[in-house]
């Protein structure tokens, strides 16, 4: 549980990887040293060795360990997905393991959210909206879903759009460096030269 706090702190921008990537290695060794091989833990060490190390054999082995032992571990789809797969360019290997997080957890907000994600990352912007869009019927204040749609909007090249999605990503998030570089970039896009260098 305190890995997967550390790499979601560090993964929102509310703490500099630099802090985060010791602790949640650390606590996810002493997970495995104090239980043994466990699914949970795995799963916080996989994602923890892609997000700070870019280790990615080793991060596969740990998702591969993790599913083996405990295959209905919806997380471990999710992690493997979005912090794995897709930043090597494995967008459909992905969007298959996503699809197995969402049949077996089709209500978590956060599974939605990678799904748009992963979306976007291969420039499908408007399906990237639309997952967003749903999330955000359901629960319109989930801060990342509209920093995310604000991203793809960007992409779309409809900053006034975007500049909505952002501010209310800054309202509900907080002031996070990544957070505010976007919003500082929707302004920069619409023209507003000074309110984005005061970003």
């Amino acid at each position: 549980g305190l890995a997967d706090a550390h790499v979601t702190l560090a993964l929102y921008g509310a703490v500099a990887p630099k802090v985060a990537a010791p602790l949640a290695l650390a606590a996810a060794e002493k997970a495995l040293a104090l239980s043994g091989a466990e699914a949970e833990a795995l799963t916080a060490r996989g994602c923890a060795r892609a997000i700070f190390r870019r280790a990615w054999a080793e991060s596969a082995a740990d998702f591969e360990q993790a599913l083996t032992l405990r295959p209905h571990y919806a997380p471990a789809y999710q992690w493997y997905a979005i912090n794995c797969l897709a930043p090597q360019g494995r967008l459909d290997e992905a969007a298959a393991r996503l699809a197995t997080a969402r049949a077996l957890d089709p209500l978590s907000p956060t599974v939605t959210l990678s799904i748009g994600l992963l979306h976007h990352f291969a420039h499908r912007d408007a399906e990237a909206i639309a997952a967003f869009d749903g999330l955000l019927e359901l629960d319109p204040r989930f801060a990342m879903a509209h920093y995310f749609r604000g991203q793809a909007l960007i992409r779309l090249e409809r900053p006034d759009e975007a500049l909505v999605a952002l501010t209310r990503a800054v309202e509900l998030a907080g002031e996070s460096p990544e957070t505010l570089a976007y919003l500082g970039y929707a302004r920069a896009l619409r023209g507003e030269r000074h309110e984005a260098q005061a970003i």
